[in-house]
């Protein structure tokens, strides 16, 4: 799904940010983006918000599944992932934000809510959402 504010002018993407919890699920969906950006030749910031430090051996296992030339990765510490993304749009010149939306249980939406939802509602830069998936094969191709 691409949510793209009202106010907002298309313009090609030169750089996309991806939020993202650095698994499997998410290194496919990373293929599926960097297809995307090579059609524009944009660059990709990762971004994984965090409360604590990723070990680099993970980093690692979900860097090497990508061949892409103009990835950057900053790792953000924060306790509140929405509020964090939401300034990252506001301080970092960024003309995609994508994000993979996950199935939450009923007890979880009660009590937080989902990141996608929160973002969502009032983007103030493009959102793609991808569905949370453990099959390779539906991943978009561009």
């Amino acid at each position: 799904v691409l949510v793209i504010p009202y106010q907002t002018r298309f313009k090609p993407f030169k750089r996309i940010a991806f939020a993202t919890v650095m698994n499997d699920t998410d290194a496919g969906v990373l293929g599926s983006l960097t297809q995307l950006a090579g059609h524009s030749d944009s660059e990709i910031l990762i971004t994984n918000v965090t409360s604590d430090k990723k070990e680099e051996r993970s980093m690692k296992l979900f860097f090497n599944q990508c061949h892409y030339s103009k990835i950057f990765y900053r790792d953000i510490i924060w306790f509140n992932v929405a509020d964090c993304l939401k300034r990252l749009t506001d301080d970092v010149e960024i003309d995609l934000l994508t994000i993979v939306h996950r199935r939450r249980s009923f007890l979880q939406e009660i009590i937080g809510g989902s990141v996608t939802r929160k973002m969502a509602d009032h983007p103030t830069k493009p959102l793609l959402i991808y569905p949370c998936s453990t099959v390779e094969e539906t991943l978009t191709v561009y």
